[in-house]
């Protein structure tokens, strides 16, 4: 009898405590300069950070990503003197700042993503209004690139492991 009450509370605590999906991490480290493979990991460090990581949640790349794609056309918008408002970039787990100014011929937008974590605020410069709209418009495409490169890396299924055949 005893043995019984022990199975019944030992065994919910086994099967609930391990994960569905054990090679999920908590965190996505973006390289700064979207070059480097994405690492994934479960917390992060300040030498991270130092050494040009960028950190998000991995339930929120899509949500990072669908946020940034709304600057696709940020040159074209510059050139509309299109107003970006903050509100329309709400996000639970990022806060976007954004200013924009008049130029000649198209405004220049300063933009901001800080990415909130463990570890606190952890801001990353997308646009400058020091830079032209062009230039911009290439690091947003850049950006955009590597997030799609980056999805693509985490939902990509495992190789499947062939049985290793026996002859006798």
């Amino acid at each position: 009898m005893k043995i019984l009450v022990l199975l019944a509370l030992i065994c919910p605590a086994i099967c609930f405590s391990q994960s569905s999906e054990p090679n999920k991490s908590t965190y996505l480290l973006l390289d700064r300069s979207w070059n480097k493979p994405v690492r994934q990991v479960d917390s992060i460090t300040a030498q991270d950070l130092n050494d040009g990581w960028f950190p998000i949640y991995t339930t929120d790349l899509d949500s990072m990503e669908y946020l940034i794609a709304k600057f696709k056309h940020i040159r074209k918008d510059g050139e509309n003197r299109k107003f970006y408002n903050e509100a329309d970039f709400k996000s639970d787990k990022f806060v976007f700042n954004i200013s924009s100014a008049k130029y000649t011929y198209a405004d220049r937008y300063d933009i901001t993503i800080y990415s909130m974590t463990s570890i606190g605020k952890v801001a990353f410069k997308i646009a400058d209004m020091g830079s032209s709209v062009n230039q911009a418009q290439a690091t947003v495409d850049a950006v955009l690139a590597y997030l799609n490169r980056t999805r693509k890396y985490i939902n990509k299924p495992l190789k499947k492991q062939i049985p290793a055949k026996f002859w006798f």
